[in-house]
């Protein structure tokens, strides 16, 4: 029998019934993602104490070992495993029946999509209007951007802190999330208007390989690093200089400090830069991700189309 409330059914238990409740089936499953429960505490927020006892009574309630504890972190025994597998499974039950009773309620609904701070800049702008104009045909929808850090906004994910999450196609290979392209675009120079390449309707990586590349992706970002790959199977070393701000970014290309390989669509919003296509470019894929374990509604089906159109327009 589950509590959902966390408290015991004493006449559960009378006829030896087992009563769990939801926070111990979800914080052994963090313990078995991040292998440590300091790890798993400092991922969900949660004191170690907590996770410790929630894992004694699991053991308690079964009189069963699920997991081995040492200085390296934890280890999971057969019975710990299977408990794990099962528990996902319940989480997920619960997952969906929230969301099909959310969706049966007359209530407001908040879709929350998230997006990395180095989108944010020129996705948010493109979207408002857009968003006012599907609120407004969707009545008892709300959307609201969330601004995450890359790997944060798939943490929310999984705690079902947001629906949907934008970002480049590369998190495509985790298993337990789903994916809808909107957009494919390939890197180009962006320059400054008074640069030496600015009237140019092409470049190649030679007319660009003495130049300040400038960024505002940290350094190993997924994005840099694809980028850099390109560079030297083309032959070509060029290093990155980071800048934390976009604006700072774009200034110093305005200043002819520097260039920037970048996708002008999802990364550039100053209209005075000029990016020009490069010969035989490497192209990013972005979409949303969303959870395989939870479907997609019409009214979220009709948003994602709804950014897909708004993304591809010129």
């Amino acid at each position: 029998m589950i509590c959902l409330d966390g408290k015991e059914d004493k006449k559960a238990n009378e006829v030896g019934v087992s009563a769990l409740n939801l926070n111990q089936l979800y914080y052994l499953c963090a313990i078995h993602k991040y292998g440590s429960i300091s790890q798993a505490a400092r991922e969900i927020l949660v004191s170690q104490p907590t996770l410790t006892v929630a894992v004694h009574e699991l053991e308690t309630e079964f009189d069963i070992r699920l997991m081995e504890r040492s200085n390296k972190g934890v280890r999971f025994t057969e019975a710990g495993n299977l408990m794990v597998e099962n528990a996902k499974r319940i989480l997920m039950m619960v997952d969906d029946l929230k969301v099909k009773m959310h969706d049966l309620s007359e209530d407001t609904k908040e879709l929350r999509v998230g997006l990395t701070s180095a989108m944010s800049k020129q996705i948010v702008p493109l979207m408002l209007q857009p968003i006012e104009q599907f609120e407004a045909t969707h009545p008892k929808l709300r959307i609201k951007l969330m601004e995450r850090t890359y790997n944060g906004q798939f943490d929310d994910l999984e705690k079902s802190i947001t629906r949907l999450a934008f970002g480049k196609s590369l998190k495509k290979l985790d298993p337990t999330l789903a994916f809808v392209p909107l957009l494919l675009k390939e890197v180009m120079l962006c320059v400054g208007p008074s640069h030496p390449l600015a009237g140019q309707e092409t470049v190649s990586i030679e007319d660009f390989k003495n130049e300040n590349l400038l960024t505002n992706l940290m350094l190993d970002s997924k994005t840099n690093i694809a980028i850099s790959d390109w560079l030297k199977k083309s032959g070509y070393v060029i290093p990155f200089q980071y800048y934390s701000q976009s604006s700072v970014v774009e200034e110093l290309i305005l200043m002819g400090r520097g260039v920037s390989l970048s996708v002008p669509r999802v990364y550039i919003s100053n209209d005075q830069l000029i990016c020009i296509p490069i010969e035989n470019s490497v192209s990013f894929e972005y979409g949303v991700f969303y959870r395989k374990s939870k479907k997609l509604n019409p009214e979220e089906k009709a948003f994602i189309q709804m950014m897909k159109i708004v993304l591809n327009e010129d």
